[in-house]
């Protein structure tokens, strides 16, 4: 097939793969802030609201939350706010989504700037097409995605030629200073470009604009305003440090290696050897290709900053879903690393490589999606159960309490409607008798029952099988009806993402079932998502006020 031809069809494909992933990520988008989205977002529109000058306007937007500036996204919510008249966190997911579409384009052009066909890009495109559940589908770390997206195009624009883009390098390497904690890295991440110009007048200037955004960086974490969550934070050993940035190159492919941890330092010492090796051993080739070699101090900087950060919270902390974006960094560099100097190996590996590629995205697709469907179900059922019962516990913030107080706020000023609370409530399925009993075990922590609702609170896994993958429900019958309710992740303060727990909250709103609550029969079931219905058991024969004491039952 002819080259050209071959290139405008690996052009299409190359952005067609991720927006797939971007149609995916915003097809279960939900209406629903997750973690940091109450202060960033709700914290944010409170002090702007109740700013009363123009001044103390702009001192919200550019106030500091845990010591980071997030400026950007902050113009970002008053924009959509301003618009529709409420903040809709589907508009952030979207924005966020294509920040990624924006951050293949700004890697694409780099490859051509080194000459490096469409079809040898495609590669890279596969490694962004998965959607991830904990980048993408999270409103406000679209400022994290702003900051990696400014600093990269910062890179791609200093090593063009002309004092327009010289200048346009330094407006987008600030902008990533007021997006995200990690933006000061566009001023450094540059530097070998700047190296390798031998002009000392832009040097000069760059410098001064780094010294001088570094300062006031400095002078706004120390006066801004603070919203954080403190945490005990122990004392960190060295090797804390060094396994956790070995651990941060390795944890990308988890949705290959699983439970299987020592993977994560296999990849890891094989990916920072390789890294640092071209750093270190290929010096004199870096200087002929200065935007590879920003990429990969860029990339190297990224690694070090989250395990200097994020140490103090304990060993693995920088494996964490949040950074899968930071962790392709350092594979899109070395391999366009390769393909430069490895011309004649990359030709005749290439097709395997793009095999491995679409393997691993395969992998990373069916993990991703599988999160995002649990991740999604966690905020419906949260908001669902606060909705109903005016509990807090069970929304996904690190402070409850202020969650309710930002949600009950912005909906008595209209500064924010959800629009999966009727999703989440709906009446429950009807799965007839259908099932097929097993040993099981239950522990019923407590029920719950008033005019409104019962709610039940516990553990419940099968006897003699493995529990990953099993759906709980609880479940309602009342002559030949039994009507079953999915039911949410039981939620704790130190565990916010629930994984492979059992833990359970069952709710069934009483408005929604027209039989007498007189014969009703109350009870949990586990059902394989992909199977029939495997196990059940009744907890009541009628619903109690409440049950105080924790309950085994086998």
């Amino acid at each position: 097939m002819n080259k050209t031809i071959t290139d405008k069809i690996a052009v299409v494909l190359l952005f067609m793969l991720p927006l797939f992933g971007v149609i995916v990520s915003c097809y279960h988008a939900v209406n629903i802030p997750l973690l940091d989205d109450y202060n960033f977002v709700f914290g944010f529109l409170e002090n702007y609201q109740g700013a009363n000058s123009f001044a103390e306007k702009m001192h919200a937007i550019f106030a500091t939350s845990n010591h980071m500036i997030f400026a950007t996204f902050n113009l970002i919510v008053l924009l959509d706010f301003t618009l529709f008249g409420k903040v809709d966190f589907i508009h952030l997911i979207f924005f966020n989504n294509l920040l990624h579409l924006l951050f293949l384009f700004v890697l694409y052009r780099i490859f051509q700037q080194e000459q490096i066909s469409a079809t040898h890009f495609i590669p890279v495109a596969l490694l962004l097409a998965a959607p991830n559940f904990a980048v993408q589908n999270w409103a406000c770390y679209t400022a994290h995605v702003l900051g990696v997206v400014l600093t990269v195009a910062t890179i791609w624009t200093l090593n063009r030629p002309g004092k327009k883009y010289f200048w346009g390098a330094i407006f987008l390497a600030i902008l990533a200073v007021l997006s995200a904690g990690g933006g000061f890295l566009a001023f450094l991440a540059p530097i070998p470009i700047l190296l390798t110009r031998h002009q000392l007048r832009e040097r000069m200037i760059w410098g001064t604009f780094l010294t001088l955004i570094l300062f006031a960086y400095a002078y706004w974490s120390a006066a801004g305003v603070q919203e954080f969550v403190t945490t005990e934070k122990n004392s960190i050993k060295v090797t804390t440090y060094v396994f956790n940035l070995i651990l941060f190159f390795g944890s990308l492919f988890k949705s290959i290696y699983q439970e299987y941890h020592l993977w994560a330092g296999i990849f890891g010492v094989l990916i920072f050897g390789v890294l640092t090796a071209i750093i270190l051993k290929r010096f004199p080739f870096l200087k002929m290709h200065p935007t590879l070699a920003s990429g990969l101090v860029f990339a190297l900087m990224l690694a070090a900053l989250i395990t200097l950060t994020r140490s103090q919270y304990g060993l693995g902390a920088t494996t964490a879903y949040r950074y899968r974006l930071y962790q392709v960094i350092p594979l899109v560099f070395i391999y366009l690393y390769i393909l430069i100097d490895q011309a004649e190996f990359m030709h005749k590996h290439f097709w395997s490589i793009m095999c491995c590629s679409l393997l691993f995205c395969g992998f990373r697709i069916q993990y991703n999606l599988s999160r995002l469907r649990a991740q999604n179900w966690q905020l419906e059922s949260g908001l669902h159960n606060f909705v109903v019962t005016g509990a807090s516990d069970q929304l996904s913030y690190h402070t409850p309490a202020k969650a309710a107080y930002w949600l009950n706020q912005m909906g008595q000023l209209k500064i924010f409607e959800p629009d999966q609370l009727d999703d989440s409530g709906r009446p429950g399925v009807d799965l007839k008798r259908a099932v097929h009993l097993q040993s099981m075990k239950l522990i019923l922590d407590s029920a719950v029952d008033t005019t409104q609702y019962y709610q039940l609170k516990g553990w419940a896994f099968p006897s003699y099988s493995p529990s990953e993958s099993l759906q709980i429900y609880v479940f309602v019958e009342s002559g030949a009806h039994r009507y079953y309710y999915l039911a949410g992740p039981l939620l704790e303060s130190q565990v916010l993402m629930s994984k492979a727990s059992s833990g359970f909250v069952g709710l069934i709103d009483k408005n929604e079932i027209s039989f007498s609550w007189d014969e009703a029969r109350i009870g949990v079931a586990l059902r394989h998502p992909f199977r029939v219905l495997l196990q059940s058991i009744f907890c009541h024969s009628r619903p109690t006020k409440a049950n105080p004491h924790p309950r085994k039952i086998h």
